[in-house]
């Protein structure tokens, strides 16, 4: 494997600056970025290209991807190229090799799809608005008739507000008067009011019935002391209802004030709509629904007043009836009420005793929910330390690994590199040697040929056996010799080829530094998933405590409760309980003394751990300072040689 040293630096490599030149034009403006690097600049680029082409084909690209992860990302953006039928082959190799050949005609052909499909959409665009625009007016035009549909519809449900009267009372009652109530009950049809009526015409009869019993009893009599006694018993009668008229006729007199009241705020509310209504649809609306309205009005005034001579004579007897009864069931009441609180006193206290059943239970089951998720805490626990003494094994290996490769660069640094510096000079006076024979051997081939050439010139015409056998001893004596060199040709060729192997086999230095970036970024890896798996242990730890102090809390609770109702009973019992209760409160303090120290221990560290990283702050503002200094006063120097100079 021969691999050749990416410069990834834009300054100095002209092609890399060319592709993130045209992406920056393109539109993605994450080239600025100073602090991405190249490799994710480029492929989060072709990422953006192929989904701002308008292709069903979404590729999700972040600068936070593992390797895996952006390996992944090479091989979507491959197979989506070749769903774009695109005229460029890539390989993922070349987009992970950084091969800015291979990738800088896909990268422009990208871009210009790119805005083609930005052309084309753009023309969409305005097509559709020019639709738009044309079918403007009709939507006006239908919005207007749903504002007339809208107002014909309250129209109609205002008509449809009618008198629902059924009489009329022909009298004019007085505002205060009480029979007001019972007329307009009468008039839209209450079957309450006929009920009132038929209890009232029983109540009469009743007394008058008893009046001429009386009567009767009192022919045996004086007629004097019987009238006196009669007349007596009336006015008491009549005395005892003075107080109860005029509670009823208060009564009455809020009910109609209440009434009168929703009257007028009914008519008000008429009125506003009424108005609203005749903004929206105009002066010609206004005094239509004007004359209805007074009409209405009118209506309700003339049937006010239908029940008013029937119902005076009922109210009278009435209340006569009402002071009979008020007695008898004033002391049914009393003892009604103290049966009723008793009641509602047992009531409330299984209501009690209910909630607290119920509040049992509910923690109950909350604490067995708990248990639940610290069980599964614990599996996951489980599964987590396995996978961290997985990882912590794999990390082992790759640090071991990082181990050997740095000790391996370490002494390539030393010995290797003299032995392949001499290797290599080897390789070079071979093939000079190589070169050299070759020169000579065509140089002895052409005097041989020369020799031969004169050879057969000054041959004489008579076949001389002696001159021949030189010839062929001549030419065995050469064909050894060039034999022996030819062989010393292969060896050298052998010794060559061996060379290259070890020089191939060896790694460059752009290799290792490419493994050492990758092995660094696994390493980055597996530490954020150390510290996420550190996060679930303290997640873990501290659910066991609360799932310890919810047990101590149940167990306090369930002893407490089996040892009340035991305890109350006796003395001992008491003084057991409260001694109990002592203990529980200062182990409770004590573990709340704990914790509350542990706190304070941890705001310590916390304290510490921000001044020494304000500490820090302050010697990294101190360096970059410096620094500045020292480049400031280095280009000072350049300038001052450069001038001398």
């Amino acid at each position: 494997m021969k691999g050749e040293v990416v410069n990834l630096d834009p300054e100095t490599n002209p092609k890399l600056k060319e592709i993130l030149d045209l992406l920056l034009l393109a539109g993605y403006f994450r080239i600025r970025i100073p602090s991405i690097k190249p490799f994710d600049k480029i492929l989060g680029g072709l990422s953006w290209c192929i989904t701002q082409s308008n292709f069903a084909i979404d590729i999700q690209y972040n600068d936070d991807y593992n390797i895996g992860q952006k390996i992944k990302v090479s091989e979507q953006i491959v197979r989506s190229l070749i769903e774009m039928q695109s005229p460029y082959n890539l390989q993922p190799h070349q987009i992970q090799g950084l091969d800015l050949n291979a990738i800088y005609p896909v990268i422009k052909w990208l871009i210009k799809f790119v805005l083609e499909t930005r052309e084309f959409r753009q023309d969409q665009n305005y097509r559709v608005s020019k639709l738009v625009g044309k079918n403007a007016n009709q939507a006006l035009y239908q919005q207007d008739q749903e504002e007339k549909k809208a107002i014909q519809e309250i129209v109609s449900q205002l008509d449809l507000l009618q008198d629902n009267r059924q009489t009329k009372n022909l009298k004019k009652l007085s505002k205060k008067d009480p029979l007001r109530v019972y007329s307009t009950l009468i008039e839209y049809g209450d079957l309450s009011s006929q009920r009132t009526y038929n209890k009232f015409c029983a109540l009469i009869s009743g007394i008058q019935k008893q009046k001429q019993g009386n009567q009767q009893n009192v022919s045996a009599v004086n007629s004097k002391t019987q009238s006196n006694s009669t007349l007596a018993f009336q006015q008491n009668l009549f005395l005892d209802e003075v107080p109860e008229k005029k509670a009823t006729n208060q009564n009455q007199q809020v009910t109609l004030e209440q009434l009168t009241n929703l009257q007028k705020e009914k008519m008000q509310q008429a009125q506003a709509q009424i108005k609203e209504m005749s903004q929206i649809a105009g002066p010609s609306a206004e005094a239509t629904l004007n004359e209805e309205e007074g009409r209405k009005f009118q209506k309700l005034q003339r049937r006010n007043s239908i029940a008013g001579q029937s119902l005076s004579q009922l109210i009278s007897k009435e209340k006569i009836a009402e002071g009979l009864k008020q007695q008898t069931q004033e002391e049914d009441q009393e003892v009604v009420n103290t049966v009723n609180i008793k009641l509602q006193e047992k009531i409330i206290l299984e209501q009690q005793f209910k909630l607290q059943q119920q509040n049992l239970n509910n923690l109950e089951k909350a604490i067995e929910q708990d248990m639940q998720e610290v069980d599964l805490l614990e599996q996951q626990n489980n599964q987590l330390q396995e996978q961290i003494n997985d990882e912590k094994t794999r990390l082992n290996k790759i640090v071991d690994a990082l181990k050997v490769i740095e000790s391996k660069t370490k002494k390539a640094n030393q010995s290797d590199i003299k032995r392949a510096e001499e290797q290599v000079a080897k390789k070079n006076e071979l093939k000079e040697q190589k070169a050299e024979l070759k020169r000579e051997i065509k140089q002895e081939q052409q005097k041989i040929e020369r020799e031969k050439e004169e050879a057969l010139r000054n041959m004489p015409q008579e076949n001389d056996q002696e001159l021949l056998k030189e010839m062929k001893s001549q030419y065995n004596q050469k064909k050894e010799k060039f034999e022996k060199k030819f062989q010393q040709f292969q060896l050298l060729n052998q010794e060559i080829v061996v060379l290259e192997r070890k020089l191939e086999s060896f790694p460059q230095p752009s290799e290792i530094a490419q493994y050492h970036q990758r092995f660094l970024e696994l390493y980055d890896s597996i530490n954020e998933e150390m510290e996420s798996n550190k996060k679930l242990l303290l997640k873990y730890n501290n659910l066991l405590e609360v799932k310890q102090l919810a047990a101590q809390f149940v167990d306090i609770y369930r002893t407490f409760k089996e040892n009340y109702t035991n305890n109350l009973k006796d003395k001992k019992g008491k003084i057991e309980l409260s001694q109990n209760l002592d203990s529980t409160y200062k182990q409770l303090q004590k573990q709340l003394q704990l914790y509350q120290e542990k706190l304070q221990q941890s705001e310590n560290k916390r304290q510490s751990n921000l001044e020494q990283y304000r500490q820090a702050l302050a010697i990294e503002r101190e360096y970059y300072k410096l620094l500045k200094e020292i480049k400031f006063e280095y280009e000072k120097y350049e300038q001052y040689t450069n001038k001398n100079e």
